[in-house]
């Protein structure tokens, strides 16, 4: 049975309908390179041969979440394929392929078959089932976690948006995290205790209560007597559009008690945004920097009252620190155009400039001087991703993705030793590896524990494994 010509092809066509293609294409790049690795296996300890990310919520116990791959998206197609209709001849896609006015319905993959009708519902459905949250000794145990599935919805400016949470207990504790932490259409974080979920759009920031599964606003609603609404209204005459940001980019601090985030609802008339902070416990929201036409991006929080910055006006970008009193101070930082990887507990880990070979660490002390812990010059440059976490939770050790320059297609890890000023090489990867493996990112499991996923590609497939490393 053949299909009727319904729709125009466009260039999404090889993308979206190839399930996992806009997952995949993150990790398209340096495919097909061999790379000269050290089959010794080190402190490996295998974990499993999926790709998972650890939850940042204090536990003892950590949480991990599972990330679909290539070999996932491959098997949920082959199931949405319509084994029913008869595909069409390689003759007939090459004629549509040359043809501007061709026209194809949405269900067609490229190699001429066709999706069952309901393809994109049922799509979504395995997705969701197919992933998974465990926790590190779980694994190992083969013990299993229920979670706990609920949907909500959050009234934004574009209108109400439906939203997919689940509840799993760990340690005592019920932590709120989305069922699809790759597919949310707001802002999500959890504070640091994992006792606070958040949901943060253009025009609100609420809290998740697991109790009655409910949102509850948490920010006011209204700024200097106005409205997200009448504000929106207000830019719309001004600019013609609405730049309004009522809460964006939130981030909590780490005793979970405080909120940061940018904000331009007390003057929008300026272009730029303030930041803002809101005391959980009071309920208390203050502005603890604002300077015409300035934007504040925040790094991170660097003590549990203070952040640090990137202040960035029309001369220039400054990295700053802002104290919870309002108090700004500039840091002098070694390099042109020094980029932060870190920041925990008074410490800055950086390089002097993204990507660079130069790492520095420092800590600003009680009085707000900056001062050098140690620096770090590489044969090689550097690599960051945003799910990786620097610095150990004691801060004894700083870890980073390192490019040797000798072998440009590798990706190893460095971890320096704080306390001993030694430079630890994780320039092996698992001995079951091929040559074209890598380390892709990792995360700190506790003190001196490494949670390392390792890409690599088999008959032109990507396959992430997950493994374990320990410093001690």
């Amino acid at each position: 049975m053949k299909r009727t010509v319904q729709k125009k092809i466009t260039s999404t066509l090889a993308g979206v309908l190839l399930l996992g293609t806009v997952f995949s294409v993150a990790y398209a790049s340096n495919q097909n390179n061999n790379v000269a690795i050290n089959k010794t296996a080190g402190n490996l300890d295998f974990i499993g041969d999926e790709y998972y990310r650890m939850l940042q919520v204090d536990t003892d116990n950590p949480i991990l979440l599972n990330r679909l791959q290539d070999r996932d998206y491959a098997k949920i197609k082959e199931f949405l394929v319509d084994e029913s209709s008869e595909p069409l001849t390689l003759q007939a896609l090459k004629e549509i392929e040359v043809d501007p006015n061709a026209r194809v319905v949405d269900n067609m993959l490229q190699d001429g078959r066709f999706l069952k009708e309901n393809w994109d519902e049922l799509q979504h459905k395995m997705i969701e089932e197919a992933l998974t949250v465990r926790t590190l000794n779980g694994i190992r145990t083969k013990e299993q976690i229920n979670p706990q599935e609920f949907e909500t919805s959050v009234k934004t400016s574009h209108g109400d948006i439906a939203i997919k949470l689940q509840k799993v207990q760990v340690d005592g504790k019920t932590i709120v995290i989305p069922k699809n932490s790759d597919d949310i259409p707001v802002q999500f974080s959890i504070t640091p205790d994992g006792q606070k979920s958040l949901v943060s759009a253009e025009n609100g920031l609420w809290l998740v209560n697991s109790s009655n599964n409910q949102l509850e606003l948490l920010l006011p609603s209204t700024y200097n007597g106005k409205t997200f609404e009448a504000l929106a209204e207000e830019s719309m005459n001004l600019y013609g559009e609405n730049i309004v940001v009522w809460n964006e980019d939130v981030m909590s601090s780490p005793d979970s008690k405080t909120l940061v985030y940018n904000s331009n609802k007390n003057n929008i008339k300026t272009r730029g945004s303030a930041l803002f902070v809101y005391d959980i416990t009071t309920g208390n929201e203050t502005i603890i920097a604002d300077a015409e036409g300035a934007n504040y991006l925040v790094d991170g929080w660097l003590t549990p009252e203070s952040v640090l910055c990137k202040k960035i006006t029309s001369s220039g970008m400054k990295q700053v620190v802002v104290s919870l009193d309002g108090k700004e101070a500039e840091l002098d930082l070694v390099g042109e155009a020094p980029y932060i990887y870190a920041v925990q507990d008074g410490l800055i880990a950086y390089a002097t400039a993204l990507s660079s070979g130069e790492i520095h660490i420092a800590k600003i002390d009680k009085s707000g001087t900056l001062q050098e812990i140690t620096s770090t010059k590489l044969n090689g440059t550097t690599r960051l991703r945003a799910s990786n976490k620097g610095f150990s939770s004691d801060n004894s050790y700083f870890a980073f993705i390192y490019v040797p320059d000798d072998v440009p297609e590798a990706r190893y890890i460095k971890v320096i030793d704080l306390n001993s000023d030694k430079l630890i090489d994780l320039d092996f990867l698992p001995a079951e590896s091929n040559s074209s493996a890598r380390y892709l990112e990792f995360s700190w499991t506790d003190e001196n524990t490494l949670l390392l996923v390792v890409k690599e590609e088999i008959n032109e497939t990507k396959k992430m494994s997950t493994w374990t490393y320990s410093l001690r």
